[in-house]
């Protein structure tokens, strides 16, 4: 068992995760977009995005990466990595991104924010267990390397539909709020705000 064969249900009897929903992100300032994240995603759109490693490389990862340039390198961008935090609970596994709170680093340090790539042709809410299994993951993480994060947010995308998801105290609460690569300086704005509201806590 990973994060990826969590339900909601296991979540709550095993470590006592309730679920909210709320709107988290009213009336966040918007952020342009760069050429460069324009020039890319349009030229991206001409390629066939039918497995998930191509909306990984051709969505998904032109985005994020537009936001470690938005906070000048201070943070790192990982894709793929293991995140191991408690293999007796079953907090380990792949996460399909993480952010950080670090310069450039090839190890799993401090990590601030959890992106779940939904599973393709599958509704993405069906991915939410597994990232809030990762944002909890990334908490006891944390907590173990004595940089406690009490605030967890988190996303699952399918690279079009952007998820958000915030975890305090035990509850997972689920953004009411969808938003969309079509609207860019909406979604970055949303990233944006979270990475700068998580470095302040670790």
């Amino acid at each position: 068992m990973a994060y990826r064969d969590f339900k909601m249900e296991t979540l709550n009897t095993k470590f006592s995760i309730v679920q909210a929903i709320s709107c988290l992100f009213k009336n966040t300032p918007h952020i342009a977009p760069s050429a460069w994240l324009t020039a890319t995603l349009e030229r991206n759109s001409l390629f066939p995005k039918t497995t998930e490693k191509a909306v990984s490389e051709y969505l998904i990862n032109p985005i994020l990466s537009e936001i470690v340039i938005l906070n000048n390198r201070k943070i790192t961008l990982l894709s793929g990595e293991q995140l191991n935090a408690d293999k007796l609970q079953n907090l380990n596994g792949e996460v399909d991104f993480m952010f950080l709170h670090i310069p450039y680093t090839v190890e799993v340090q401090s990590p601030v924010i959890c992106i779940t790539e939904a599973k393709l042709n599958q509704a993405t809410e069906k991915s939410i267990p597994q990232a809030a299994a990762q944002m909890f993951g990334a908490q006891v993480f944390n907590k173990n390397h004595d940089k406690p994060t009490e605030t967890m947010y988190g996303a699952v995308t399918d690279g079009e539909k952007w998820i958000f998801l915030k975890l305090h105290n035990l509850v997972l609460t689920i953004d009411t709020e969808r938003y969309v690569t079509k609207n860019l300086p909406e979604l970055l704005g949303v990233l944006h705000f979270i990475v700068q509201e998580q470095m302040k806590m670790v």
